[in-house]
């Protein structure tokens, strides 16, 4: 939500789209009778929903920062684009290795009725559904460059990382087998109280699925951001929603070196639409004969949003996407080594330049998610990853001010209301997967 960024632009959206967009594809799946692909039998499949609801549900729950985490939270969003801000203040750091590099580490759990952020300077790994494990960490590469990379690690039970690509096949097979109206009477009645939560913020306005000669079909999701109806209940974080998600707009793009398109999304207006293509559970190319997607896709956004007086955005921010899949682990990992055209005022666009090819420079800037699976008995873990480096300039203070701007239109009365709207979200989900029947005979 804080565009001007570079740090939250590869950190901040997916982190809250995510979770997001796992229970809309549980959802979704699950009006295919897919819940088992969650696990070996009905039993596990049930108790690795309900584990990783619950997990996603705690994160949210009423968060509690303590004292050192709230101060330097703080800093780090002002220091973000002007890092030596923040370098020498011992109060935002748990740990330092003189002057090569400076460490945040978090540990998050639920306590009590309560997820509790606290800093420590080693942090354990996750040992149960919810919990967390943060570092962030700031280098210095030497006169006024910086690199900050992050590495999180939350756990979300017993779902295995080839069950997670499994549900999403689902999800694909469903969208193959049944029409809009079949697939809305399936995830409403399989999940009614997760689709009446989710609506609060979304309403899914149409599925229009197409079957082609050649097996394939054509998908078109379309889905609109309502914010006035969370008026109500989130009022707060109903004007966030309408000041900041509403005016931005993108396109996002993945084609491969022979240039076909494999995925499309776009949002204008508070409208969101996906245009897609399947067969047997998996995506084809949009166009010509379907063939198995290769590991190495090329990415390309377009994005603008206004804050302030001011649009701001970027155009043809090219990057290289390479899909994890090993046996155990499944994910995305998504690299940026071209600098985009930049929207910015035409003064500021002009001086700024050199400082923002910092960050494509070299490895370039890296933003990474994936499932990947714990030791036997142990934790599964939803795992992202970033780096991304900048060089301090006095504009860049300026754009620095900027993004606080709005990070400190959230930070308040919206975060907690989106933190409540999130909990009871994936509460909700939850209690539709312990609900779903059992069947004696395959259990």
């Amino acid at each position: 939500m804080v565009p001007l960024d570079p740090h939250r632009m590869l950190r901040r959206v997916p982190r809250r789209a995510t979770a997001l967009v796992a229970a809309a594809t549980l959802a979704a799946a699950g009006c295919s009778g897919a819940l088992p692909a969650l696990g070996g039998s009905p039993r596990a499949a049930r108790t690795a929903g309900d584990q990783f609801f619950h997990s996603l549900s705690a994160r949210f729950t009423n968060v509690l920062r303590t004292p050192k985490f709230a101060q330097a939270r703080g800093k780090l969003a002002r220091g973000a684009l002007v890092p030596s801000r923040v370098w020498d203040d011992t109060s935002v750091w748990t740990s330092q290795e003189g002057d090569a590099s400076r460490t945040l580490a978090l540990q998050g759990r639920l306590v009590g009725n309560r997820y509790v952020f606290e800093a420590q300077p080693t942090a354990a790994a996750p040992q149960a559904p919810g919990e967390s494990r943060h570092v962030m960490r700031l280098r210095h590469l030497g006169e006024a460059d910086y690199e900050w990379t992050t590495h999180v690690e939350h756990a979300i039970g017993s779902l295995r990382a080839a069950d997670g690509s499994a549900v999403v096949r689902a999800l694909f097979a469903a969208l193959e087998q049944y029409d809009e109206r079949a697939l809305r009477r399936g995830y409403r009645a399989a999940f009614p109280r997760g689709t009446a939560a989710l609506a609060r913020l979304a309403s899914l306005d149409s599925v229009r699925t197409a079957r082609d000669a050649d097996g394939t079909t054509t998908v078109r999701l379309t889905a609109t951001i309502r914010p006035d109806r969370l008026e109500e209940e989130f009022p707060a974080f109903a004007r966030y929603v309408r000041k900041y998600a509403e005016p931005t707009s993108y396109r996002i793009a993945l084609g491969d070196a022979q240039g076909a398109t494999w995925l499309e999304a776009t949002a204008r207006d508070g409208t969101l639409q996906l245009h897609a293509r399947v067969r047997q559970g998996r995506l084809v190319p949009l166009a010509g004969a379907p063939r198995e997607m290769p590991d190495t896709l090329a990415l390309t956004v377009d994005f603008e949003t206004r804050v302030m007086l001011f649009d701001v955005g970027v155009r043809s921010l090219e990057g290289e996407l390479v899909l994890v899949r090993t046996p155990h682990e499944r994910g995305l990992a998504m690299h940026f080594r071209r600098e985009p055209e930049w929207q910015l005022p035409p003064v500021v666009g002009r001086l700024v330049r050199a400082p923002l090819q910092r960050s494509f420079a070299g490895e370039g800037a890296l933003l990474a998610v994936s499932l990947r699976d714990g030791p036997p008995g142990g934790q599964t873990l939803i795992v992202r990853e970033s780096r991304v480096a900048v060089r301090e300039g006095s504009m860049l203070r300026w754009l620095g001010a900027i993004s606080w701007r709005a990070m400190g239109d959230f930070v308040g009365d919206a975060e907690r209301e989106e933190n409540r709207f999130n909990a009871e979200l994936f509460a909700a989900f939850r209690e539709d997967v312990r609900a779903l029947p059992l069947t004696a005979a395959t259990d």
